[in-house]
């Protein structure tokens, strides 16, 4: 996924720049379904510790995100929670459409509801800016 996400230039423009993480991050949950749950869609036994290689890949991919929100002038803290909100809520639309909820629910397309996502959080974090 990282190779994935590092195809996309940033510019720079916040809202530009998450849509295109996103769509990377689609594009590759949909051209790699089994690498996509292997990364994000498994689960330890109890005391296990998450292996080196998935904190990699999940780190990585924060960081991007980060850098694509840098422009807004967010305390680190705050970048960084805002990254990991944004990723939380990419996976769980994934997720959703995945086990038949959202197809359930008639409200459209995953990437469509991704994208909304984004760009509703992104307009309340640059209000609150």
């Amino acid at each position: 996924i990282l190779e994935r996400l590092d195809a996309v230039n940033l510019s720079g423009k916040v809202r530009a720049d998450v849509l295109a993480l996103v769509d990377g991050y689609l594009t590759y949950e949909r051209d790699e379904p089994a690498l996509w749950r292997t990364l994000f869609d498994f689960s330890l036994p109890g005391g296990s510790e998450i292996p080196e290689s998935f904190s990699h890949q999940i780190a990585g991919g924060l960081t991007r995100v980060e850098h694509a929100l840098a422009p807004l002038g967010l305390s680190a803290t705050e970048q960084a929670t805002a990254a990991r909100t944004l990723w939380a809520g990419l996976h769980g639309i994934i997720s959703l459409a995945r086990s038949s909820g959202l197809a359930r629910s008639g409200v459209g397309s995953t990437d469509a509801l991704a994208r909304h996502f984004a760009v509703t959080y992104l307009a309340g974090l640059t209000a609150a800016a």
